[in-house]
Order: structure tokens, then C-alpha cells, then sequence
């Protein structure tokens, strides 16, 4: 999940009442209906409760440490990921201003403006270059 993200989750095979919870308030909560919502970069488990049945659900949030980055020709930054490890594919929208390599090393090559899309595990980051 993203911060801000919300989902639902749902329950099969009880007509008990499901009572949710989550195991980290600062990551993400959940209401009484089984709705998460993320906050903050990290995990947490939301565990359903119903009767003497309990399951459980890990919630990933994810975030990039930068939206907005400005830098000068011929200078570099390293994006880094928050709240996940696990492999993430980088793509400049214009090589010609900014590229970037596997490892989410940013290198400013000439002025203007270009996008730096993260790919993890489905969800997709931005973040926002310009090049002075």
C-alpha cells in the first residue's frame, strides 16, 4: 500500500460479528468494517477476530524518500525506498534530462524536467526532477 491508500478486507465463513485490529497505529489502522487505511512507511498486521477464530493479514506500506528533487547538470542522488525490501525497477520519462540506474541513482545530464517512475511489486512511485 501506498500512504493515503485505503482497502477493504474481507471475511468468508463466520456469521459471527468480525472485530478488526491492527498491530501498529502508525503504519496503518482499520475501522470496524475491515477499511485500512496507510499512514506511514513500515508493516503491521490487522487481525480479525470472530468467536474463537482469529486470522491474520501483513499490510506493506510503501513510500520513496523523495516526490520533488532538483538538481544541477552533471549531478546525482540516489532515491531510496521506505518500508519495503524487495526489488524495485526505475524508469526516467526523458533519459536526454535525468536517467537513472537499477539501484535508483539518479544522474542529471542537461536542464529540464522529467519523471522518475518506481515499480514495486505492482504499485508505482513518482518523483519529480528538474535539472538546472
Amino acid at each position: 500500500m501506498l500512504p493515503g491508500e485505503e482497502i477493504r478486507l474481507f471475511t468468508f465463513g463466520s456469521k459471527e460479528r468480525v472485530e478488526f485490529a491492527s498491530t501498529n497505529f502508525n503504519v496503518a489502522e482499520v475501522n470496524f468494517v475491515g477499511i485500512v487505511k496507510a499512514y506511514k512507511p513500515g508493516k503491521t498486521y490487522i487481525i480479525a477476530k470472530s468467536g474463537d477464530r482469529q486470522a491474520r493479514c501483513l499490510v506493506r506500506v510503501i513510500d520513496i524518500n523523495k516526490k520533488k528533487l532538483t538538481l544541477k547538470a552533471g549531478k546525482s542522488y540516489r532515491l531510496k525506498l521506505r518500508g519495503i525490501f524487495s526489488f524495485a525497477s526505475f524508469k526516467s520519462s526523458n533519459e536526454n534530462v535525468a536517467s537513472v540506474s537499477i539501484f535508483g541513482r539518479v544522474k542529471a545530464k542537461r536542464r529540464g524536467n522529467a519523471i522518475i517512475y518506481t515499480k514495486v511489486k505492482g504499485k508505482v512511485l513518482r518523483t519529480e526532477i528538474t535539472v538546472k
